[in-house]
């Protein structure tokens, strides 16, 4: 079957016992229906017993093709079924058709848009982390041929054409998308104009219907010419930065809410290192250690929002009200730039290894964080962030 995917994935190859992580510890193991059903019939021990003891029926299930069932994890947070080289024990003595849906795909991501399938990746994934880092010129998208020989999950499912959707900017979400994902990837702007740019355009689209309307929006966004601006920093930092990015690290409230030791080490280790640091300090301390990192590398940030957009049929998906979604997007980069900038400050530099580790824990902690994102939305409603002046005067 033919898949639209990012480049990337060509590339991609889970290594395994080698990796830095992994997927099955920290997170809970979904089991589909089929795949609960051979468990069943499993005779031999230790996994007969593992089962029994650990994978039950989900009485909040959604999808029987996701998680019809659920594996209880280990007090250390690990999947039972985990060996102490960290590979399955199932795969390893059924075979790879033992997998669950969920633990067969990942980090592999589908979605479907008026019947055609789209694939991309997690950045949760220690590999795809790096790949984000490493690329330089930017993601890239093709349709690749792939086996159908296993049903593929599917996160969204949408048919544009729906009566529903009818004069509604979800009638045109593919071209939307990649109009957003064009201004993210547009290297001639600073990467905080980037972000103006995608809120103010997607804000647009929230006041207009009809679909000749919502055309003209696009004609006239891709129509805009752009001239190269001359940076002084990589990314903008200022007083209103720092402030905000402190509410939203309490909303986020990670000793509390987060169980991965990597990301509250690197949260901790940044808020100690600007701790009682006055804007003044910190923008000296960014000036030094953060932007000669970013000086060459803004394309990290560009990928890691570029692959969050693609992934999730940005704006659509995310939040109820298109503009939310722009905004939970904006909060991930204000959050990001606060803690990079105390984690350069504390180490005296960044390199990339430290930018692939961060990225990865990052996502991994945040990206199925559905209560922070919920919290993020009351606080807009709160603050009353409903249009690119209120975000400019609250945020950016």
């Amino acid at each position: 079957m033919k898949v639209l995917s990012p480049s990337y994935l060509k590339s991609f190859k889970c290594i395994g016992s080698s990796c830095k992580d992994n997927c099955c510890i920290g997170w809970a193991v979904d089991i589909d229906k089929t795949t609960y059903e051979k468990y069943e019939k499993v005779g031999s021990e230790p996994l007969k017993s593992i089962m029994e003891e650990h994978v039950h029926e989900n009485p909040d299930c959604y999808d029987e093709a996701v998680d019809f069932a659920v594996v209880s994890l280990t007090k250390s947070h690990r999947c039972p079924f985990l060996n102490e080289k960290n590979l399955c024990k199932i795969q390893c003595e059924y075979g790879e058709a033992y997998l669950s849906n969920v633990c067969n795909q990942f980090p592999r991501m589908y979605n479907r848009v008026d019947g055609k399938l789209e694939v991309s990746a997690s950045v949760s994934c220690p590999e795809i982390a790096e790949i984000m880092v490493k690329c330089s010129e930017g993601l890239s998208f093709e349709i690749i041929e792939q086996s159908d020989a296993r049903e593929v999950m599917v996160g969204f499912d949408v048919m544009t054409k729906d009566d529903v959707y009818k004069g509604t900017p979800v009638e045109m979400l593919l071209k939307i998308r990649w109009i957003c994902m064009d201004i993210m990837q547009n290297r001639l702007l600073p990467i905080d104009e980037r972000f103006k740019e995608v809120g103010a355009f997607v804000f647009s689209l929230t006041n207009v219907s009809g679909k000749q309307n919502i055309t003209r929006l696009m004609d006239a966004q891709r129509s805009k010419k752009y001239e190269s601006q001359s940076l002084k920093t990589p990314m903008h930092f200022s007083v209103k930065t720092l402030e905000v990015s402190k509410d939203i690290l309490a909303l986020l409230n990670p000793d509390r809410t987060i169980e991965s030791k990597r990301y509250l080490s690197y949260v901790n280790e940044a808020e100690a290192a600007i701790d009682g640091m006055g804007i003044v300090e910190v923008i000296a301390g960014k000036s030094k250690y953060f932007d000669p990192y970013f000086d060459e590398r803004i394309h990290v940030i560009e990928n890691f929002f570029s692959n969050h957009m693609f992934k999730s049929l940005f704006p659509f998906t995310e939040a109820e009200w298109t503009f939310h979604a722009y905004l939970l997007m904006l909060c991930r980069f204000i959050l990001i730039k606060r803690q990079l900038v105390g984690l350069a400050i504390s180490r005296k530099g960044l390199d990339d290894a430290l930018i692939m580790d961060y990225l990865q824990v990052f996502s991994k902690a945040i990206e199925h964080h559905r209560h922070f994102m919920l919290d993020l939305t009351d606080w807009f409603y709160h603050l009353k962030i409903d249009n690119m002046k209120s975000v400019t005067k609250r945020l950016i």
